[in-house]
Parts: structure tokens; C-alpha cells; sequence
């Protein structure tokens, strides 16, 4: 029997990777487990489900997995991943024909928007702190956004507003404080609109400006932050756990995911992954059943699918890096077996 494109693409979307429960889960394997830093993760997913992340992690839904020269921390629509390569790190761009295009020296790009925009931070010298950048490529030119006094900073991530979000610090474990950034406006110590914290980052932002992060006194004692920049108000959100807990990322629905620690002191391992829909906190292992064998611990990014991607420990006991995204309902389910059917009816299939 010869199957139709049309058929072909369903059977594919429903074929492709186990269902588990609510939530399916995607091995996108290990990937950075040999590069420095904190193993394999996924950081980051856009709109077409395009994930990327440590060690040259690039996953694309219709190919699969397959590796870029760089490790990736941001990612826009059209496939352009921001990250870094080789060491000291050089903050990079790898674009979608393939060519990777050198921004700063010793840096990071931690996110590009779809204009092309970058948002990071690089230093002048193995000596000299890193600053936040804006890259802008329509110019060519990269702005130093500063450090509002302090000593560090850095750009953590960018909108398609051209919105940068960041934080700047002077101590380890204090005086950080988030920031947003435009190209018109300069930039904003968010301090005083927070209440003057000693401790708060922004590490996301959507494309109505809402600013997530994390907010307290410290690594160790902090909550997921909620900021809207229209209207200037806030809000922090609750832990599932001890207070350690902040929001890395959030899609244009103002649906946001992170981490908690439900203990004091906690492992890599100890940690779990939240998701908050503007009302209420699940962890996300609730909706993945005790059979699949696997643990989340750490969601860095929704996109507006609700597509997740982070790490987790798999059934193998390693950590991978991963993506969870929705099971269609069973009413979808039928539906597309309608279509099947239809479409078969229709080109006399038998």
C-alpha cells in the first residue's frame, strides 16, 4: 500500500517519539557531557521546536539531532543559534546556511531575536570583568550596555521588541541586580522597581515585556521573579520547595518554567523543574508517569507551543539533556484519524 505525503505526516507527528502521559519526552542525548561546564542541557527552543544547547546540541523536530561548532544558549526562529565556542570563549553566532559569525572575544551570546539582535557579554581581557553587550547586525556595531555601577555584568537575554534583559553584580552571592536595556532608552536598573532586593536577575523576556528571573538575598534564598515592564509591577512566585527557586524562561502566553529545590543543600540531581500558568505551580515530573524512567531537573525554556526543553537523569542514570512537549488529546487523536480516513477516502487508497 502506498502511503500519501498527507498520511505519511500524521503517522510521523504520532510515531515519532514515545507517548508517556501528558507530556512526551524527547532524548536529546549527551551532548557537552565532556566540555566544561555543567554537562548536557538544552537551553533554549523557538517557535518551529528548533532546540539548542551544551556541547553543539542542535535538534530540528523534522531531522533530529545533529551537531553545530558551538555550544548553544539562545535560539530565533529562523534556525540562528547564540552561544560561544573554543576556550577562552568567544561569544558567536551559527547561522541557519551554516556559517558562524564571531561577535566578541572572550564572551557569551546568551540569546538572539529574530531581527538578528544579540544579547551577551564579553570583557577586553582575561583580567578585566565581562560586560553586557547588544549586537545589532543591521549596523554592525556592538554596544557595551555597562554595569550600573557595579563591577559585572550581562545580557542574558533579548526580545523581538529588541528588549535586553540582564543583571549586573559585584559580589559572588550579593548586590546583584537586573536590568533591561533598549537601544533607544539605555538602560534600567530594575533595583528600586523591585524594591531594592540584594540579590535579582532577569533571564527571560517575552515579546509583551514581561521579565522573569529570580529575587531574595541571595543563590540560596530566592524566588522566582515575575516583572511586568508596562506596567512596572511585580511579583514573586511561591516554591514547591525551600526558598531556592527562580524562573529561566517564559513565552508569550506568560506561562513560565525553572527550578526548585525541595531540600536544603541540594545535588544537581536534588533539583526539579516548575511550571507556572499564571495561576498555579506544578513540577513538571507530575506529568511524566513513574514508568518512563526519567527525572527532570532543571526547564531553561518554553516556546508557545509549550514545548520544554532542560535536563534530566535518564533511565541510563546520566544526565541528558532533553524536551518535553504535549500529547495531542484523544479527541485530536480521533480527529486526525478522521483525516486520515477522509484523506484516504478521498484518493481511493485500498
Amino acid at each position: 500500500m502506498r502511503l500519501f505525503p498527507q498520511v505519511l505526516v500524521l503517522v510521523v507527528l504520532l510515531c515519532a517519539s514515545t507517548v508517556l502521559g501528558q507530556y512526551e519526552i524527547v532524548d536529546l542525548g549527551t551532548r557537552g557531557s565532556t566540555s566544561p561546564g555543567p554537562g548536557p542541557r538544552a537551553y533554549a527552543i523557538n517557535e518551529l521546536g528548533q532546540a539548542t544547547g551544551a556541547g553543539g546540541l542542535f535538534y530540528d523536530p523534522a531531522v533530529g539531532d545533529s551537531y553545530i561548532p558551538m555550544s548553544g544558549w539562545g535560539i530565533n526562529d529562523s534556525g540562528d543559534v547564540a552561544g560561544t565556542h573554543d576556550q577562552p570563549p568567544i561569544a558567536s553566532v551559527h547561522y541557519n546556511a551554516g556559517n558562524v559569525v564571531d561577535i566578541a572575544s572572550l564572551g557569551l551570546a546568551n540569546d538572539i531575536n529574530n531581527s538578528g539582535q544579540v544579547a551577551g557579554h564579553y570583557s577586553t581581557s582575561v583580567y578585566d570583568p565581562y560586560h553586557a553587550f547588544f549586537y545589532d547586525p543591521s549596523t554592525g556595531l556592538t554596544t557595551d550596555i555597562g554595569v550600573f555601577g557595579l563591577y559585572y555584568s550581562d545580557a542574558t537575554a533579548i526580545n523581538n521588541n529588541g528588549l535586553v534583559v540582564g543583571y549586573a553584580r559585584n559580589g559572588e552571592t550579593t548586590d546583584w541586580r537586573a536590568f533591561s536595556y533598549t537601544a533607544a532608552g539605555g538602560g534600567v536598573d530594575l533595583s528600586s522597581s523591585l524594591g531594592n532586593p540584594s540579590f535579582s536577575i532577569a533571564h527571560a523576556v517575552n515579546d509583551s515585556g514581561l521579565i522573569v528571573g529570580r529575587i531574595g538575598s541571595g543563590f540560596t534564598d530566592c524566588l522566582p521573579l515575575v516583572y511586568d515592564s508596562q506596567t512596572n509591577t511585580y511579583q514573586t512566585l511561591g516554591s514547591l520547595g525551600i526558598n531556592m527557586s527562580g524562573a529561566f524562561g517564559v513565552n508569550d502566553l506568560g506561562h513560565v518554567v525553572g527550578y526548585y529545590s525541595p531540600i536544603a543543600n541540594p545535588q544537581e540531581s536534588d533539583i526539579r523543574p516548575f511550571y507556572w500558568d499564571g495561576q498555579t505551580m506544578i513540577d513538571l515530573n507530575t506529568w511524566l508517569p513513574a514508568s518512563s524512567g526519567w527525572t527532570m531537573t532543571y526547564a531553561y525554556d518554553i516556546n508557545n507551543s509549550g514545548w520544554i526543553v532542560g535536563c534530566g537523569i535518564a533511565p541510563d542514570g546520566n544526565q541528558h539533556a532533553m524536551l518535553i512537549r504535549p500529547v495531542p488529546e484523544p479527541s485530536l487523536l480521533a480527529l486526525l484519524g478522521l483525516g486520515i480516513a477522509g484523506i484516504v477516502k478521498r484518493r481511493g487508497v485500498k
